[in-house]
């Protein structure tokens, strides 16, 4: 990976060498004579130079030494972001089995997210030293209390009475979930746990 400096100086290399091509178009722009055809295609090529040139690439922006100094780079375009978006929701939809995504993203913690830098070394490496503790670091978040880990514990929130709600059933869909927390429900699991099995 490239350092601010070093990527820096490749933006430079890049608009210069688009500079260098904008100039040699215009000098073997032919200003009259039988290549309308060719004369009429650099000034297709030029126009979009004009009119698009400031956004082929991204931006240096120096900051003052009052906020750390040094350079950053912003990006052209927002593609990262957009792809990390598509890659999260492909994942959640494989999860889910659902087509429509909308109240699965809304009720998703913003710190789902971050667990995409799972896949880097470096994350986990801040995270645990390595991947080995990987386990026992997700262990600990819920140590104190196994049956109330974060995602019950956000579920319980929402329901009346929160011994109600465990770990089984806050990980079902909110339509099961209106089903399996009834008393009704509650019944027929009861009768079915004290009734004996059919004898073969």
């Amino acid at each position: 990976m490239l350092s601010p400096k070093q990527a820096a100086a490749d933006l430079r290399d890049i608009q210069t060498a688009v500079d260098k091509f904008t100039a040699d178009l215009v000098e073997r722009r032919p200003e009259r004579g039988p290549a309308q055809d060719e004369r009429r295609a650099i000034d297709i090529v030029l126009e979009h130079l004009v009119r698009h040139g400031h956004f082929l690439w991204g931006h240096a922006i120096k900051l003052p030494a009052s906020v750390g100094g040094g350079i950053r780079l912003v990006d052209r375009t927002n593609n990262a972001q957009e792809t990390l978006f598509h890659n999260f929701k492909h994942g959640e939809r494989r999860r889910s089995g659902r087509k429509v995504l909308s109240q699965d993203m809304e009720q998703l913690p913003a710190a789902a997210a971050l667990a995409l830098n799972l896949q880097r070394e470096d994350y986990v490496a801040l995270l645990c030293s390595k991947i080995e503790k990987l386990p026992a670091a997700f262990a600990e978040l819920d140590a104190g209390n196994r049956r109330r880990s974060v995602l019950v514990v956000k579920a319980a929130a929402r329901v009346a009475d929160a011994t109600e709600c465990d770990v089984v059933s806050a990980s079902l869909p909110t339509e099961d979930r209106n089903i399996i927390r009834t008393d009704g429900m509650d019944r027929r699991i009861q009768a079915a746990a004290r009734s004996r099995a059919p004898r073969p």
